[in-house]
């Protein structure tokens, strides 16, 4: 199964974003609605399951007022896009130890779809990663309907934004709670307003995606936004975090049925 393939090559450059186009680029993205209100963003990896934040399927708890949609750049915009689609949900699934009492660990959910996507270069699932990795110095790129700043509006487009990413110790020491199934990356204060480049409100659920090292137009999706609220965007010291998916990818697989490619 085809996996991971950008529609464009993916630029090196939410908080800090640019437009998404065209508007298929990220062909594995989906904008979740739970009672016609949207709630985050989730990432297709087969042709059956979309993966989100714990915080996002716990949340959703009517599977018949889940809609899961492809190909909505604009989600407000009155004109119809050739290539939106919308999909229900037969059962969502949270990890059993996700708490809100500590939203960094174990925040990852899934999503099964009534019936199969099918599979082509306009909805295509994203890859998983292969092995582990520590992507510290590394850059990943994010992809969102987040606001500007904390409060702020969301965006009307998906924006997307390439990010650094720190090592273990450096996100531990913004975060205490965090573990070594958290990423954290980012530009934010100190650092000037017009350099921030970040998730914020809205961003929650969204793919963190690496782009292979031999071939840069595929990518994986290596972690999912977590959004704590009041936290982040920009401010000094707070950095974007994430679930890092490869310590889960056994978890995913056991609850669900179908094929995943890997990276």
């Amino acid at each position: 199964m085809a996996c991971g393939l950008v529609q464009q090559t993916a630029s090196a450059r939410i908080v800090g974003g640019t437009d998404v186009t065209p508007s298929n680029k990220f062909p594995w993205i989906a904008l979740l609605q739970y009672y016609g209100q949207n709630m985050g963003t989730g990432t297709l990896i087969n042709d059956r399951v979309v993966l989100s934040s714990g915080t996002i399927i716990s949340s959703m708890i009517v599977f018949s007022q889940i809609r899961v949609i492809f190909g909505s750049n604009e989600p407000n915009s009155t004109t119809e896009s050739t290539v939106r689609k919308v999909f229900t949900v037969t059962r969502t699934k949270l990890h059993p130890q996700y708490s809100t009492s500590n939203l960094l660990n174990y925040n990852i959910g899934l999503l099964q779809l009534a019936v199969p996507v099918t599979i082509t270069d306009t909805f295509m699932p994203i890859c998983l990663p292969s092995r582990i990795d520590t992507f510290s110095n590394e850059e990943a790129l994010l992809a969102g309907w987040g606001a500007r700043q904390i409060a702020g509006e969301p965006w009307t487009k998906l924006q997307e934004v390439t990010i650094p990413l720190y090592s273990f110790d450096e996100c531990r020491l913004a975060y205490p709670n965090s573990t070594e199934n958290n990423i954290c990356g980012g530009v934010f204060g100190p650092a000037p307003n017009e350099q921030h480049k970040t998730s914020c409100d809205g961003d929650e659920g969204a793919g963190l995606m690496y782009p292979w090292p031999n071939d840069p137009s595929y990518l994986t999706l290596i972690g999912i936004t977590i959004q704590i609220p009041g936290v982040g965007c920009g401010k000094t010291n707070e950095p974007a975090v994430f679930t890092k998916l490869y310590p889960f990818i056994p978890w995913v697989q056991r609850q669900s049925s179908g094929c995943y490619c890997k990276a």
